[in-house]
């Protein structure tokens, strides 16, 4: 059973784990969403080549218990092995617990959210003292979505069950989340960042700063004008990263500072990260650097995690589609 204790050096664990991964790596198997996975893994006690074992053998057994077109056995399967193996959670325990609360899902007629809901139980489940997802976890869960229904309905779907089970962690209640949330987008809006989704993924992130989300709104803006003016171009695939990041109480230079030498390091990787991955992974391990709350932390940067393979998915998604057509 793996513990978790954050690294003196977390891009160098990162590292590791990379390396780790290429070098048993099938020819057929792309490196993106199993890097992702391994940010889950910086945190836990252990060698990076048994670590990386052990959760490729977590991977299977999923995809056993799963069966041959189960939820589990999309490209997430990876993370969730990952986390799994982190937290030092049986893999056979976890599904049997996906079946009962999506059970309960259905019972209080939650949407059926496919791979989405399968992460949301994760992190309910890391919520709840006994590890089992209660019915007044799903109460406050089916809450929080539809107060962030209200007011972007043509936005809002099941993609954002990872954060709304996130935001459930918090002890304000629904309205509250609702208003605090809907503020901070409206305050980027005016500060001249694009509506959409990744946008309002960014507010759900923020919202959870430790010092409040006018802080972090303010934390927010002045680091992508840092990023801008060390010369990166930035993009709205970038909000999420720097709503990250805006959780930090570091000054926008030196955190800025620490992004830019730590994706150095991860663009000589190989395969070499796109630059958008590369800026990615460079801002998790720059924020399990500097983050002060390990348990907190390690929460959002697991959601974070989970909402860049969502997307690295439904991008190719797409691609293929069009290919298709």
């Amino acid at each position: 059973m793996s513990s978790n204790s954050l690294p003196e050096d977390p891009l160098r664990r990162f590292l590791e784990l990379a390396e780790a991964l290429r070098q048993g790596k099938p020819w057929y198997q792309e490196s993106t969403i199993p890097r992702f996975a391994a940010l889950a893994l910086v945190t836990a006690r252990g060698g990076a080549s048994a670590l990386i074992t052990e959760m490729r053998e977590t991977v299977k057994r999923i995809e056993k218990r799963a069966g041959l077109f189960g939820t589990l056995r999309s490209e997430e399967r990876h993370l969730v092995a990952a986390m799994l193996v982190r937290d030092g959670d049986d893999p056979d325990a976890f599904i049997e617990e996906v079946a009962r609360a999506r059970r309960l899902f259905r019972e209080k007629s939650v949407r059926r959210g496919g791979m989405s809901e399968v992460l949301a139980i994760l992190i309910l489940r890391a919520q709840s003292p006994g590890r089992e997802v209660s019915v007044t976890q799903i109460v406050r869960f089916q809450a929080v979505y539809k107060a962030l229904l209200a007011d972007h309905y043509w936005l809002t779907g099941v993609d954002d069950y990872p954060t709304c089970a996130l935001l459930c962690g918090s002890t304000q209640a629904p309205a509250a989340i609702r208003a605090g949330v809907e503020s901070l987008y409206r305050g980027l809006h005016a500060r001249r960042f694009r509506r959409g989704n990744n946008l309002q993924t960014a507010t759900h992130i923020l919202f959870l700063a430790p010092d409040g989300p006018e802080a972090a709104e303010g934390r927010f803006e002045s680091l992508w004008r840092a990023f801008r003016d060390a010369g990166l171009r930035m993009f709205g695939e970038d909000y999420e990263e720097v709503a990250l990041l805006a959780h930090l109480a570091n000054s926008s230079k030196e955190v800025v500072r620490a992004v830019l030498s730590h994706r150095a390091s991860i663009r000589e990787l190989r395969p070499k990260p796109s630059r958008q991955h590369s800026f990615a992974f460079a801002a998790s391990t720059v924020f399990l650097e500097l983050v002060r709350d390990q348990a907190r932390g390690q929460r959002v940067a697991d959601v974070k995690a989970m909402i860049d393979v969502q997307q690295i998915i439904r991008t190719r998604r797409a691609a293929a589609a069009a290919a298709a057509s």
